[in-house]
């Protein structure tokens, strides 16, 4: 499915539904609603970790997408109020997806006007992943006197042209501007307060869940790598070996990286601080994976670039998927946080 979904830059649709059928979308659901709590219970962590790794290992546009939905769920979950909670169980249960679409647009914020009974959503978001395969996504919103506000509008919206997503990587994540016009919302559609959507440490240390999804699909990379020299017969050429053993550190690296990532933001470190660990982790499994993209490209050589090698999908959507935002904003806070534990008594 992957293979084909990148061919062609459509909707993963058969992958999406099968991923509904086999309970994966409703596992975010409480238990009591047959769900595992996936992304806000701590008893679940782990197992969303593992999970999200075979996503990334198989399909990495869905496991983006499959995290969107988790993360969605979370935010509002946790800041919702008991009857939004109620809304958000039936529409993950009646089938629903879901996704976070913050991201702003060059053409300025998306904004939520009115007051009392009505209010509208008026303006644009880029790169909302899912575009039209999310009805009711999760946008984030500028109002003047509520602030800055999450809002999970059912009202419809209008998706950009598919040309607009034209990048190398991360064909079938449906990536697209989107564009709220006059969109009618619900005083129950408003989620939390100002600024709950960037409330730490919950907005930064969720973010070990798209490091586990880019850890899957460096391991499967590593797994091909070797795959692939075994059956050329070069498992044995010593430069190969010692390509080999790196990509194994690196990955193994990675993976520390991402277990611990985990466990501080499950509060499960003590004496480290959840936001500081996840962004080391966000710069470390980068340039661990990275480094392993290279390693196999070298070792596979041109071959790796062959369109039916599933090499080059997997290194296209991986590359892409580890462009994250601000990482140099990520690095300074690092810096400025490991300064500040250094000082002298």
């Amino acid at each position: 499915m992957a293979t084909e979904d990148d061919r062609t830059g459509n909707a993963p649709v058969v992958a999406l539904q099968y991923l509904f059928n086999c309970g994966a979308t409703t596992a975010v659901l409480p238990a009591s609603l047959g769900g595992a709590e996936f992304g806000w219970s701590r008893h679940a962590s782990a197992a969303l970790c593992n999970w999200l790794r075979r996503l990334g290992a198989s399909h990495l546009s869905v496991a983006r997408l499959y995290e969107g939905h988790v993360n969605a769920f979370q935010l509002i979950w946790t800041y919702g109020d008991p009857k939004q909670r109620q809304a958000l169980c039936r529409y993950v249960m009646d089938g629903g997806w879901l996704g976070v679409w913050n991201a702003p647009h060059s053409r300025g914020p998306l904004m939520l006007t009115g007051g009392g009974d009505t209010f509208e959503l008026d303006g644009q978001k880029a790169y909302a992943s899912g575009a039209g395969l999310i009805q009711c996504p999760l946008v984030t919103a500028q109002h003047h006197l509520l602030g800055h506000v999450m809002v999970w509008p059912s009202a419809s919206y209008l998706v950009g042209p598919s040309d607009e997503w034209n990048m190398r990587g991360m064909q079938a994540s449906v990536t697209l501007p989107i564009r709220y016009h006059h969109a009618l919302v619900a005083p129950s559609e408003i989620i939390g307060s100002d600024n709950d959507y960037h409330r730490e440490p919950l907005f930064t240390s969720g973010a070990w869940r798209f490091l586990a999804a880019q850890l899957g699909a460096g391991e499967r990379l590593g797994r091909l790598t070797a795959q692939s020299l075994i059956r050329a017969g070069r498992q044995a050429d010593p430069n190969q070996r010692a390509r080999l053993a790196e990509i194994a550190i690196a990955l193994e690296t990675a993976a520390l990286w991402v277990e611990r990532a985990r466990l501080a933001a499950e509060g499960e470190l003590d004496g480290h601080e959840p936001t500081h660990s996840v962004r080391m982790a966000r710069l470390a499994v980068e340039q661990q994976l990275m480094v392993v993209i290279q390693l196999v490209h070298r070792s596979i050589g041109l071959s790796a670039f062959r369109r039916d090698n599933p090499i080059e999908r997997m290194t296209r959507d991986l590359e892409t998927y580890l462009r994250q935002p601000a990482p140099d904003l990520i690095r300074d806070q690092v810096g400025e946080q490991f300064a500040t534990l250094m000082q002298p008594p």
